[in-house]
């Protein structure tokens, strides 16, 4: 199993937000708002600043997943850039 460490952790209030992951301790680690037509992801903690192979799986995982279930049908920028 995966682990990582996570620095710099915003405590994500989901009111309005669907969770659709959390972290070992129950607190969300990423949640989807809708707004208007559109949805965001907003992360917790700092994906980009990690230098952890398991928050980069991490982090492709969870676009390759909004692209599945919003059907986003555009060019994969980021997949395309991953596999030069």
């Amino acid at each position: 199993k995966d682990s990582f460490r996570v620095d710099s952790v915003s405590m994500l209030t989901p009111s309005a937000a669907e969770v659709v992951c959390t972290l070992e301790t129950g607190e969300p680690a990423v949640t989807v708002h809708t707004f208007g037509k559109g949805h965001f992801i907003v992360p917790g903690f700092h994906m980009v600043k990690s230098s952890s192979p398991a928050v980069a799986g991490f982090a492709r995982a969870v676009v390759d997943w909004a692209r599945s279930t919003y059907e986003v049908t555009g060019s994969d920028r980021l997949g395309e850039k991953r596999a030069e």
